[in-house]
């Protein structure tokens, strides 16, 4: 409604137990992250394949070439900042852009 995108902070309210284990990465040392084996793609929802009507996990890059890219304890911060973003203000972009053309119509945002 304000034009501000959502920050890490935010997702606390949203879903406090993805914030905790998003928070706990970056008091990790570098083994501990190391041995997460992360990188910087992230397995999102399910997808309904048209075809069969199964549902498939979907691997998105958070940067480009983001698969080949491990998370360290020099980049985590970077790392859990992409996923936040994406969490609040990716996935659920299209629902949110749906809501405010609909309640624009009711309430103009010059109001």
């Amino acid at each position: 409604l304000l034009g501000k995108q959502n920050t890490l902070d935010d997702l606390k309210n949203l879903d406090p137990e993805y914030y905790k284990h998003l928070s706990a990465l970056r008091k990790m040392n570098e083994e501990e992250i190391q041995d997460l084996g992360l990188s910087f793609e992230l397995t999102i929802g399910s997808n309904v394949d048209a075809g069969r009507g199964k549902k498939t996990p979907k691997t998105v890059e958070l940067v480009p070439g983001g698969s080949s890219i491990p998370v360290t304890k020099q980049n985590v911060i970077r790392y859990v900042h992409l996923v936040a973003h994406r969490r609040m203000n990716v996935e659920g972009s299209r629902e949110t852009h749906a809501f405010l053309r609909g309640f624009r119509d009711l309430i103009p945002a010059a109001w």
